[in-house]
């Protein structure tokens, strides 16, 4: 059972910042289920997952990583252009 909550807390919580949150919260929930899927990684083992399942999740987690960080870094970079630069003076 502790092994179970340890996988299905953070996805819960995730689910609900992808369901409600804004766009900022998104991308981190993104973020969260990608490093869920890569820390339970033994977690999977000890429930009896085969290997083969047990990479492909990772593998899952690792690109999901890489793909919030990307969405992470796009939200920042749409909002620095939405404000305006400083008139020279």
């Amino acid at each position: 059972m502790v092994i179970l909550g340890g996988l299905f807390a953070p996805l819960l919580i995730a689910l609900l910042l992808l369901v409600g949150g804004g766009h900022l919260m998104k991308e981190i929930s993104i973020l969260i289920i990608g490093f869920n899927l890569i820390i339970s990684y033994k977690d999977f083992l000890e429930l009896g997952v085969s290997e083969n399942v047990t990479i492909f999740a990772v593998i899952i987690g690792c690109i999901l990583v890489v793909l919030g960080v990307g969405f992470l870094s796009m939200f920042r970079t749409e909002e620095n252009t939405k404000i305006k630069p400083r008139e020279n003076l």
